[in-house]
């Protein structure tokens, strides 16, 4: 796990997304298993976003008019994953998330900490090998981001993935 700390304003955000490209860096290089991410093509870049990295991001991102069982399940279907194939396996992350029960809800019915969840199972449903966190706990009580960060590194362990954390939090 790497985290990157600092102020409102510093750059960290902007920062995780030119490790993904979704921010084109101006220079530099940005190597991901001796790949340098800046040299690679659109459907190599594409691939790249697909399946070797998953990002979390701070406004959470969701589809509001996909439950969250479509949304975790959101990545593996743009991979044309058969549709049932996809939702159990979405279930699954849905449970090691803390969601179970929730598959059917949609983003509007849910708190900031479960919004939060959604987008953890949906990056981690991927499998990937670097997980980019952009402020995770940002907008959570205390005891709802010691949860969130817990939960970041229980997944990191058990995942074996290269965690990049941006926040200014200095409890995080």
């Amino acid at each position: 796990i790497q985290v990157i700390m600092g102020l409102s304003g510093s750059g960290k955000s902007t920062l995780l997304r030119h490790i993904n490209r979704l921010i084109e860096p101006t220079s530099g290089e940005i190597y991901v298993d001796n790949e340098n991410v800046l040299k690679m093509t659109q459907s190599e870049l594409r691939e790249f976003r697909r399946k070797k990295t998953s990002m979390v991001f701070q406004k959470f991102a969701l589809l509001p008019h996909h439950t969250v069982a479509d949304n975790v399940a959101f990545g593996l279907t743009i991979q044309n994953i058969p549709k049932n194939e996809a939702l159990e396996r979405s279930t699954k992350w849905i449970e090691r998330v803390g969601l179970a029960g929730y598959e059917s809800h949609y983003p509007n019915q849910l708190s900031g900490g479960m919004k939060k969840r959604v987008g953890l199972a949906r990056a981690t449903i991927m499998n990937p090998k670097i997980i980019l966190y952009d402020e995770p706990t940002s907008g959570l009580d205390p005891v709802t981001s010691r949860n969130i960060d817990n939960l970041i590194i229980k997944l990191n362990n058990e995942m074996s993935v290269t965690s990049v954390v941006v926040t200014h939090d200095l409890i995080s």
